[in-house]
């Protein structure tokens, strides 16, 4: 751990002065135990440091968390999180752990609460509440256009981290989504691969979203897997595995009505 405070300084001695190094820690101690659970009184403590690092178009972040039981075999201390990213002029890359979301979030999405500590009821281990993914990704946002890609492991949040990380990260997700906007609406698709020890899934999905004058919005999203003798458009096959998400927003001053219709199977 002491080794990654000591590059980030060494970063913020060879920058610039518009350089900027910043970070938080989020520190929980908790003293008891489950009813009728020994020992009555367990001493536990959960600790997540924070650190990024910005200079000009390059961010670096770390993260590192420990949770120390008087039950030896529930503690752990691990750097988690790790990530370098290029953002200039539209371009936007990212190395190690991410969050990202596809589309309406029907077929990936990416995500962390911020601040909040996650307590599995099976384990009884802390860690903090995310489910990220770790590898590449890639987007680029024109003036008309926008495409992003992205490969990495998907992390599986249920399993706490005293679990190894191969088991917890069993998923690779493979991924591209493009749109074109005119006019204040964006029409697009995203093709997934999502690719486990005992299996390999296709999905497409079909995207639409934009407004009408100053009061009217709409997103439309339908996603399908690709298998083979089932079409790819077919809602009415029990095997069919679709997602269906789709909203219309009105408002006017003060006023505002929202409408949702969703259709899910199998996804």
């Amino acid at each position: 751990m002491r080794s990654f405070i000591f590059y980030f300084l060494l970063l913020i001695a060879a920058g610039e002065l518009n350089a900027q190094l910043s970070g938080n820690n989020l520190l929980e101690y908790q003293l008891g135990n489950l009813p009728e659970t020994d020992p009555n009184n367990l001493s536990t403590h959960y600790d997540q440091l924070n650190l990024r690092y910005r200079y000009k178009a390059i961010n670096a972040s770390v993260r590192y968390e420990h949770f120390l039981s008087q039950t030896n075999a529930k503690s752990y201390h691990k750097i988690s999180q790790y990530q370098l990213q290029y953002r200039k002029n539209g371009l936007d890359i990212k190395i190690g752990n991410f969050n990202e979301i596809l589309g309406n979030g029907l077929l990936l999405r990416a995500y962390e609460i911020p601040g909040s500590v996650f307590e599995d009821e099976g384990y009884r281990v802390r860690y903090g509440f995310y489910k990220d993914i770790r590898g590449v990704s890639g987007k680029y946002h024109g003036k008309h256009v926008y495409i992003k890609a992205l490969r990495g492991n998907m992390l599986t949040n249920e399993l706490p981290p005293i679990i190894p990380e191969e088991d917890r990260r069993s998923d690779l997700v493979e991924a591209i989504e493009s749109g074109i906007s005119y006019y204040g609406q964006t029409l697009g698709f995203i093709l997934m691969r999502n690719t486990n020890s005992s299996i390999i899934d296709n999905f497409y999905s079909l995207l639409a979203n934009g407004g009408f004058l100053s009061f009217f919005s709409y997103s439309f999203e339908f996603a399908h897997n690709l298998e083979d003798g089932i079409s790819p458009f077919t809602i009415d096959n029990p095997s069919a595995r679709y997602g269906l998400y789709s909203s219309i927003n009105f408002s006017y001053g003060r006023f505002g009505m929202s409408f949702e219709y969703k259709d899910f199977q199998r996804m």
